[in-house]
Parts: structure tokens; C-alpha cells; sequence
């Protein structure tokens, strides 16, 4: 588990990249992007969802967004425009090293189902 600094804002976002438990063979993994809902935690993204992606050839990105969990304590807040949290998000993520930028995916758990584009 790698962790990560999403640039957003004047600051950034906390996030965590799991590799796939093997190597991706073409040059680069399919990257899954969990966003959790209002309230859920990203141990519980990786216990449900993460381990057995990882398990399937994908890598894995969690990371708490404004509102969310560790961002509460800088006193973020939910934002109705989402895409303006997961732009940031997706240009990071396609900037690494190791995963392919044209098969990623973004699911979202709960109320991100809402949120997620």
C-alpha cells in the first residue's frame, strides 16, 4: 500500500494506492478508484471491495475526500460539485507510474453513488 498527496485546493487529499497482487503483463494495471459515501471509512473500502480487486489484476486507489473522514478534522465540507474533488483525483492517478490512464473506473459506495459522475 503506497501512500499518497492529491494535490486539491491550497492543499491536498490523503490517499492510498494498492497495487495488484500481480504484476499487470500489457504495461500497465486497470485502476479502480473507491469513494466512500458520508460516512464509511476506507478500511471498510479495502475489506469489501479493494482486496479482492487487487486479488483480480487491479490497482486499487482510496483516498478521503472534503467532508470525509480524516478531512473532517481540517473542517472541509461535502461539496455538490463533485467532479471539482475528482478531477484532481484522475489527473493524479493517471500521472503514475504503472498504471494504464485508459482503463480506469470510479465506483461509489453509498451516498457517493450520488456523487460520482
Amino acid at each position: 500500500m503506497e501512500h499518497l498527496s492529491i494535490r486539491y485546493g491550497k492543499g491536498g487529499l490523503p490517499g492510498y494506492l494498492q497495487r495488484p497482487d500481480a504484476p499487470a503483463s500489457d504495461g500497465g494495471a486497470p485502476l479502480l478508484v473507491l469513494v466512500n459515501g458520508s460516512d464509511g471509512t476506507l478500511t471498510d473500502l479495502y475489506a469489501t471491495i479493494g482486496a479482492s480487486a487487487a486479488a483480480r489484476g487491479y490497482a486499487v486507489l482510496y483516498f478521503d475526500g472534503p467532508g470525509q473522514q480524516s478531512q473532517l478534522v481540517a473542517g472541509s465540507h461535502f461539496r455538490p460539485d463533485f467532479e471539482a474533488v475528482l478531477t484532481p483525483v484522475l489527473d493524479h492517478a493517471m500521472a503514475l507510474p504503472g498504471i494504464d490512464a485508459s482503463r480506469i473506473a470510479v465506483y461509489g459506495v453509498s451516498q457517493a453513488g450520488y456523487w460520482v459522475p
